[in-house]
């Protein structure tokens, strides 16, 4: 779980603490490794996702809003882009669909389409693009 940089500068990565492991004899290349509070930090946000997921879809008893998953799922796939030596395949980010359901499948005479979690102007004429698309 390491990032080569070429800088010595670099002393944090995008607000999440890092730290030098060590220098390496050729060059100005550094290693860095992410910090055990970033590690610990992605752990509890999957653990509050399948938390809030199991509620929604397995008990229908939400605690938080669809805006509020909505920020706890963008926040983690937001780390796993920066970090992606951090991605499981047990990710919230990397499942898709879930185990849970009681309805029969059922076509749509109209496809549809959703917002896919648009949440501002530019996401969401973004989403109208790809709609046209």
């Amino acid at each position: 779980m390491q990032y080569v940089l070429k800088s010595h500068t670099l002393l944090q990565l995008n607000s999440h603490v890092i730290r030098l492991r060590r220098e390496q004899s050729i060059g100005k290349v550094l290693v860095v490794t992410v910090s055990k509070d970033l590690k610990k930090n992605v752990k509890i946000l999957r653990a509050q996702i399948a938390h809030h997921n199991e509620l929604y879809h397995g008990q229908d008893n939400p605690e938080i809003s669809d805006a509020a998953f909505d920020e706890l799922l963008r926040k983690l796939k937001e780390i796993e882009a920066k970090y992606p030596e951090l991605i499981e395949q047990s990710s919230p980010s990397q499942i898709i669909g879930s185990g849970f359901t009681t309805f029969d499948p059922v076509t749509h005479r109209v496809p549809m389409t959703s917002l896919d979690n648009a949440m501002d102007g530019k996401e969401l004429q973004a989403w109208g693009e790809r709609l046209v698309k």
